[in-house]
C-alpha cells in the first residue's frame, strides 16, 4: 500500500473519530464521569500508553530547551483542550460545540498573523469574516427557553479549546520536526499528566462509572474515547500528513463537524434546526477560504 493510500485511509479515519468522540463524550458526561474525571482519564491512560510503546522503540535524547516547549505544548494542547473539551460538552450540544471548534484553522491562521508575522490577505480575511458570523449565528439563536447560561459556558469552553489547540499547533511546530510521534507524545502526555495530577486524582475516584455495577454500554464508549480518539487519533496525524497534501487535509477536516451534527441529532441528543446548517457552511466555508490560502502560500 503506498503513501499516499496510507494519508487518505489515516485522514479519513482520525475525523470519522474524531466526530463520534463528540456525541460518545456528550453520552459520558450525561451520567457517567465528570468533565475533569474523563479528562483526567484520557491522559493518564495515553501516558502509560504512549511511554509503554516508547520503550519497545530507540531511545531519543530530547535537549532541556525543546523539552521546555514540549511541557507548555503537554500543558496547553493536551490538559488544557482535553478539560476544556470536556466542560464545553457538559454545558452546551454537541452540534454547537462541533462547529466553534471546526474554527481552528482560522485561530491557526490568526496566531500566525500575531506570532510569525503571516501576512493576512483578502481571501483569509473572508474566511475569518464567514467563520465568525457562522459561530454569531449559532449563538444569537439559542433558546432563550433552555439553560442559555450553561450554553454560553459551554460555547466558551468550545472557544478556549479551539484557542489553546491553536496554540499548541504554533508552538510545537519547531520541536514536532525533529522527534519522532511516540517521543512527542510520551512527553507531553506526561507534563499533561503532572500537571493534571493534583486537582484530579482525588476525583478519580468518585466517577460514576467507575464505582457502578459492570455495565457494557459506558465501558464501551469509555474504551472508544480511551483508545481511539486519544491514543491512535495521536498516532495516525503524522501517518496521515506524510501520505497527503495539506489541502486534501484541510477538506477531510471539515468532515469532522458534520459527522458529530449528524450522529448526535440521530441519537437525540440535538435536534434540527435552521441556524445550524446556516452556521455550518458559513464556518466550513470560512475554514476552506483559510486553509487553502495558506496551504497555497
Amino acid at each position: 500500500m503506498n503513501k499516499g493510500l496510507n494519508g487518505h485511509i489515516a485522514m479519513l479515519s482520525t475525523q470519522i473519530i474524531c466526530g463520534l468522540n463528540v456525541p460518545v463524550g456528550k453520552s459520558l458526561l450525561a451520567e457517567w464521569m465528570t468533565p475533569i474525571g474523563l479528562a483526567s482519564s484520557r491522559v493518564l491512560f495515553a501516558t502509560l500508553i504512549f511511554w509503554t510503546i516508547g520503550l519497545v522503540f530507540r531511545r531519543e535524547k530530547v535537549n532541556a530547551k525543546d523539552l521546555m516547549v514540549i511541557a507548555l505544548g503537554g500543558i496547553s494542547g493536551v490538559a488544557c483542550t482535553y478539560l476544556s473539551f470536556a466542560w464545553g460538552l457538559n454545558y452546551t450540544t454537541p452540534v454547537h460545540f462541533a462547529l466553534i471548534v471546526a474554527l481552528n484553522p482560522i485561530v491557526v491562521m490568526l496566531f500566525s498573523v500575531l506570532f510569525l508575522k503571516e501576512a493576512i490577505n483578502r481571501r483569509k480575511l473572508t474566511g475569518v469574516l464567514l467563520g465568525i458570523a457562522g459561530a454569531w449565528v449559532l449563538i444569537s439563536q439559542m433558546d432563550i427557553a433552555a439553560s442559555v447560561e450553561n450554553h454560553i459556558l459551554g460555547i466558551v469552553f468550545a472557544i478556549v479549546n479551539t484557542v489553546m489547540l491553536g496554540f499548541y499547533l504554533i508552538i510545537i511546530r519547531r520541536v514536532a520536526i525533529k522527534y519522532s510521534p511516540v517521543t512527542l507524545q510520551k512527553w507531553m502526555f506526561l507534563f499533561a499528566a503532572l500537571s493534571m495530577l493534583p486537582f484530579s486524582i482525588n476525583e478519580l475516584y468518585v466517577q460514576p462509572l467507575y464505582q457502578s455495577a459492570f455495565c457494557w454500554q459506558p465501558l464501551l464508549q469509555l474504551v472508544f474515547v480511551l483508545l481511539l480518539a486519544t491514543v491512535l487519533n495521536n498516532l495516525l496525524y503524522p501517518v496521515a500528513l506524510k501520505g497527503i497534501q495539506p489541502t486534501t487535509a484541510s477538506i477531510y477536516i471539515n468532515l469532522q463537524p458534520i459527522i458529530a451534527s449528524v450522529v448526535a441529532i440521530l441519537i437525540g441528543q440535538d435536534i434540527f434546526s435552521w441556524d445550524e446548517p446556516v452556521s455550518a457552511i458559513l464556518v466550513i466555508s470560512g475554514v476552506l477560504l483559510v486553509s487553502h490560502s495558506q496551504n497555497k502560500k
